[in-house]
């Protein structure tokens, strides 16, 4: 537990509506003292140097809506280009067949025959496009030989259905699928009324890649070495959790690289601080911003691969695993070499697990993205995928063979042209290996499972308030595994699926899943007990602010200043804010601010401080059916997680903030709120420190989990405030 100094700070402010909402003292004192002399400093944009392009104007609405958003002249550029070669059909390359074994081109469009069809029993059954404008038998195959289908068939002129096997129905004339000519190329033929022409695609037999399964210790076992290049991608402020990790991965038998986002120097100092110490941990010499999505994720992954693969002082590895500062392991790391060694040479990838051409829709490669300006911009519909690619994917992340890592960064011309279209697709590093091994010779050397487990529940994870900042798209993500969540992760759910690693985990929201994914892969032992006495065990400690990463910040000078002047510690006004630290004593407690402040040269003082729930309910209401239970009041909703990322909360005029309501339906009563909904319709007033009324607000119904509903309150209309 941090060094306590003084006394906890009480901090008190309140709005009014039906019930009283905390908003601490940053909205009442802070607010009060220093909004007036509060200045936002400019924010001053590189500037880029770029060649000159000669472009034209784009006549497409996404590209316009992208170049209207976009402020930096050589983003504009950028999307500007890509949306022109669109438009003058320039931006795709020609791929070449593909060279997996599976694929015959003796196969490809050979002519089966004519067939009867009906809505009522389909003569190919996996996949149906319509193509009114741009049907043809070119067309059609690229579309189904993309989703992995070995036959396709044109009828009615604009259909075009995919299928792995022909059903049982009658044969008939070849004259009947004649009737309509393609009004992609009027000099063929795209069948009749009723009536569907079948061709093959190319590939010889339906294939995916068999399912990953358990490797039980025996003597059977390999007892050979096998060395694992662990990429850690590391974003936010949570070091400590990494470092966690890292402990329980770690063996001077691999290698650790670490990358970290580039907007995250804090983050950057401590993980260059555990490299210096240990001998096969590495820094990447070079930091991307890896936003969600972004096409920056797969530069990112293989200039690490590329810089590991030149380097002498890390020598030769077996095997490239990807992780992130919320994974964990859950298996021991003995029983994933054991894995590694019984399938030498063989990759695991996870797919989708459902239809392929539904994939696709929804995954967006029907759409060109350009990526600038730390965002994904969507620029125009991509008018077709390059034919003679299989696609696949499901999940950006990997464990790579090493032969399949050197031959995606090779020069030859698959990996080559699949790279430069990757840069324009949506979450890129979730389809580009799948897609690479499906089209090459590494087509039967992949097995399916990435070895982790990922706690999805879409229902509440599939959110886009915060994705729309930063991408073009809507997509989900996992939930943080909470207590009641760990069972998702058992021993014997691992040697079902198999899994050695599970996502995503946060020591602020829940600690003891940590616990219980460590205590599982390490196994009983001293070394476990150990850990466990220590008082870090079960507590949270992240930093918010660090002087020497992040500079001077005026907002945190400011609410210490009100801090030591309501606690009456002016012996410490002229001290040096050095950092401040989020800490829980477990997963249950409340989160407390740690304020370090050098006083002198050899005197840090360090003043821990509570935020005080002062909210109160007025007879806990009741609406339609729904019983208020609480009420929050912060800034940086995290609408999946459904908590406040701003600790300091600190705002001035120009923050938006969230009031966060928390439902419970009452079975026994009656209620008109729709059963997709777990929130009523209710109604907020807003008032200011003087009680007096300022605005009201409607909040609409709303679908949460945890029955949680939000609106949104701007500080940008002063009378809110005073």
């Amino acid at each position: 537990m941090p060094c306590t100094f003084g006394r906890t700070f009480l901090l008190l402010a309140g709005t009014t509506s039906f019930f009283f909402l905390n908003i601490y003292l940053i909205f009442t004192y802070i607010q009060m003292q220093h909004h007036a002399t509060f200045q936002e400093k400019p924010v001053q944009q590189p500037i880029v140097q770029e060649p000159e392009v000669k472009l034209c104007n784009p006549t497409d609405s996404l590209a316009q809506s992208a170049l209207k958003r976009a402020k930096v002249e050589s983003c504009k550029a950028r999307i500007r280009e890509a949306a022109c070669q669109l438009e003058e059909g320039t931006f795709h390359d020609v791929f070449p067949e593909s060279n997996c074994s599976n694929h015959d081109h003796l196969l490809v469009n050979l002519r089966v025959g004519c067939f009867a069809d009906s809505a009522n029993g389909r003569t190919l059954s996996g996949f149906t496009y319509q193509l009114k404008e741009d049907n043809s038998h070119e067309r059609c195959r690229n579309l189904c030989y993309k989703t992995g289908h070995l036959y396709y068939g044109l009828e009615y002129k604009q259909e075009c259905f995919c299928g792995d096997s022909i059903n049982a129905v009658p044969t008939l004339p070849n004259t009947n699928c004649t009737a309509y000519s393609c009004p992609g190329n009027p000099q063929q033929f795209c069948g009749g009324y009723n009536a569907i022409e079948v061709f093959r695609t190319g590939l010889k037999e339906k294939y995916t890649w068999p399912k990953a399964k358990y490797v039980h210790r025996n003597e059977s076992t390999p007892n050979g070495p096998v060395k694992i290049f662990f990429l850690l991608q590391l974003n936010g402020r949570n070091d400590r959790q990494v470092k966690r990790m890292l402990r329980n991965i770690y063996s001077p038998n691999h290698i650790y690289y670490i990358h970290v986002d580039k907007r995250q120097k804090y983050m950057q100092y401590q993980m260059r601080k555990v490299a210096a110490q240990l001998p096969n941990v590495f820094m990447a010499p070079f930091a991307h911003s890896t936003i969600w999505g972004g096409a920056s994720l797969l530069t990112m992954v293989q200039e690490a691969m590329r810089d590991a693969l030149s380097r002498d002082d890390i020598g030769s590895w077996d095997y490239f695993i990807n992780l992130s500062e919320s994974d964990f392991s859950v298996m021991p790391l003995s029983e994933l070499e054991d894995q590694l060694r019984s399938n030498m040479g063989k990759s695991f990838l996870a797919s989708h697990g459902y239809n392929v051409g539904n994939f696709v829709k929804k995954q967006g490669f029907d759409f060109v993205f350009v990526e600038c300006e730390e965002h994904m911009w969507r620029i125009g519909k991509r008018p077709e995928f390059p034919a003679n690619l299989r696609i696949d994917g499901g999940s950006d992340w990997l464990v790579l063979h090493h032969d399949l890592v050197e031959y995606s960064l090779s020069s030859d011309e698959l990996p080559t042209k699949l790279r430069k279209l990757f840069e324009s697709i949506i979450l890129p590093v979730e389809s580009f290996y799948h897609t690479l091994a499906y089209n090459s010779h590494f087509c039967h050397r992949v097995l399916t499972g990435n070895l982790r487990m990922t706690n999805w529940m879409r229902k509440q994870g599939c959110r886009c308030e915060k994705l729309k900042k930063i991408v073009d798209w809507c997509g989900c993500s996992p939930l943080v595994i909470r207590k009641d969540t760990t069972i998702k992760f058992t021993k014997q759910k691992a040697h079902e699926r198999p899994f050695y690693f599970a996502r995503k985990f946060e020591s602020l929201i829940d600690i003891d899943a940590i616990a219980k994914a460590e205590e599982q892969s390490m196994g009983e032992g001293k070394e476990l007990e150990k850990l466990k006495s220590h008082p870090s065990y079960s507590s949270t400690f992240v930093n918010v602010f660090s002087k020497e990463t992040d500079g001077e910040d005026e907002n945190v000078q400011k609410l210490v200043k009100s801090l030591l002047s309501i606690g009456k510690l002016d012996q410490f006004k002229s001290a040096s804010i050095e950092s401040v630290d989020l800490y829980k004593a477990d997963s249950t407690a409340t989160p407390q601010l740690v304020f370090s402040l050098q006083n002198s040269p050899s005197d840090i003082v360090q003043l821990l401080v509570n935020h005080i729930d002062i909210s109160s309910k007025i007879d806990s209401p009741i609406i339609n059916g729904h019983k208020l239970e609480s009420a929050a009041f912060g800034m940086s909703i995290d609408h999946k997680e459904e908590i406040f990322r701003d600790h300091l909360g600190y705002s001035n005029a120009k923050s938006t903030s969230t009031i966060r309501l928390k439902w419970h339906r009452v079975p026994d009563l009656p209620t008109s709120v729709d059963s997709n909904w777990t929130s009523p319709q209710s109604s907020v007033s807003w008032r200011n420190a003087k009680g007096e009324e300022k605005a009201t607000q409607q909040i609409k119904p709303y679908n949460s989990i945890w029955g949680t509903q939000f609106t949104d309150v701007s500080f940008k209309k002063k009378s809110i405030l005073f």
